[in-house]
């Protein structure tokens, strides 16, 4: 009887050991994120990730602060280029205030897509990144965006 409550004990251990480290880097208020997201690591090599859709299937995504597949919960900074191209189920997104960088072509024919609030964060915005994004009737931007670099045909298409 000893002995099963020693390994009942010790089973209990193990998973709030395991559940203290699956949220070690979200902090108060932030959210997972959409289920399917894919995290690269940015070229840079810095300890900071890019997201793309992979199989999130969401009209809504969220866009997690951190990538939730680390121990220590590195950033995610940036859109990655084509990282939602095409795809037209998204009404909404929302973007974390850790994207600094929305990429090339990343929301490109999101025909779907009708709102969006760009964090102040947020200081480039590559080319095409919302280009035929013809549903997109509401974009919200933070005060400082006359120091946000856009690229070319950014927008393009966009009725907003």
């Amino acid at each position: 009887m000893k002995k099963r409550k020693s390994i009942l004990f010790i089973a209990v251990l193990l998973i709030a050991i395991t559940n203290l480290f699956a949220i070690d880097g979200l902090q108060t208020g932030e959210q997972e994120g959409t289920p399917g997201l894919v995290f690269e690591r940015n070229i840079n090599w810095q300890n900071e990730y890019q997201v793309r859709r992979g199989t999130a299937h969401a009209a809504h995504i969220v866009i997690p602060a951190n990538n939730p597949n680390t121990i220590t919960g590195w950033p995610v900074t940036r859109i990655a280029a084509e990282g939602f191209m095409n795809y037209t189920f998204m009404t909404g997104i929302t973007i974390p205030n850790s994207v600094t960088s929305i990429g090339r072509s990343a929301f490109q024919n999101c025909t779907g897509l009708v709102s969006i609030t760009i964090p102040n964060s947020v200081t480039f915005i590559d080319t095409r990144a919302f280009l035929g994004c013809v549903s997109l009737t509401s974009v919200t931007i933070h005060d400082s965006f006359s120091s946000t670099t856009i690229g070319q045909n950014a927008f393009e298409g966009v009725q907003a």
